[in-house]
């Protein structure tokens, strides 16, 4: 391999780890942002948000959560909720701009089930709500972001996922071409694809401990969300990576063997070809 092919080899090879890398982390957000995982994951942080942000917060005057707690706003109206509900069948109010109906049957089964129903019906709001902004502009004029575990976040995420993935297809077609031993080409392959995704899952733990606390804790909430199916995307890429560099391995002891068989198929008709000789 010359000195330039062999550069571009290693640059592709790069360019490749960088986009796998990219690759994990467009899935990941795309398949948490799954409307049930949102619900599952978002709504019990829905009922604790006020009391799991910390004082540190206040750093960041935009996001204000001092008024933000269901367990209290159903507290003070579940006299009301049962007065009403006395003569209707659903009680309907608004909690942080979103509309959430509350059927009455709930009430019998406590408190506590009227909270769930009141985050679920938040998270269902957020979750659906017709943003009119796009991406980056949406985190800067919500008042608190959670335009993040949106569909319309998961959709941008989905778009930028396709648009990688398409990259990195292309960058694996081109270091086909830049692998002096094709038999190689799959192990390189492979290879990288699983050192993405062990990168991916490290930087994954860096990140979470620097917002695990303090007064950075506020954005773990969102992240969690985001990054929920982290592990469900290190197994999926580790699998495939580990298949491809499976079928390199096995093509290269193919081609080794029929090599042989070649070497060996030469030798015979050498030594017949002799033995002829021989009787004549």
């Amino acid at each position: 391999m010359g000195f330039l092919k062999g550069g571009a080899f290693v640059f592709t090879c790069v360019l490749l780890f960088i986009s796998l890398l990219t690759l994990n982390s467009f899935l990941t957000m795309k398949i948490s942002l799954g409307h049930d995982n949102v619900q599952e994951e978002f709504s019990p942080v829905v009922i604790d948000l006020a009391n799991e942000v910390p004082d540190a917060i206040e750093r960041f005057s935009k996001f204000d959560v001092s008024g933000f707690d269901v367990a209290a706003v159903i507290d003070n109206n579940f006299g009301n909720m049962e007065s009403h509900c006395a003569n209707y069948s659903d009680y309907v109010f608004i909690f942080e701009e979103q509309t959430i109906v509350i059927p009455c049957s709930y009430l019998a089964e406590g408190k506590g089930a009227v909270v769930n129903k009141t985050a679920g019906d938040f998270v269902e709001g957020i979750y659906y709500d017709d943003y009119d902004c796009n991406f980056w502009n949406c985190i800067s004029k919500e008042k608190l972001p959670f335009f993040l575990v949106s569909q319309k976040a998961r959709d941008y995420w989905g778009g930028k996922f396709y648009f990688s993935l398409i990259a990195s297809l292309i960058l694996v077609g081109l270091l086909f071409f830049l692998t002096e031993n094709k038999a190689n080409w799959p192990i390189f392959t492979g290879g990288l694809i699983v050192f993405s995704a062990i990168s991916f899952s490290k930087i994954n733990e860096i990140m979470f401990n620097i917002f695990s606390s303090g007064s950075l804790k506020f954005f773990s909430l969102f992240l969690n969300i985001l990054f929920s199916k982290s592990g469900t995307v290190f197994w999926i890429f580790s699998v495939i990576g580990f298949l491809i560099a499976g079928l390199g391995v096995s093509w290269r002891i193919g081609f080794l063997d029929s090599q042989k068989k070649k070497f060996s198929k030469k030798e015979v008709r050498q030594i017949v070809q002799e033995e002829v000789k021989k009787k004549k």
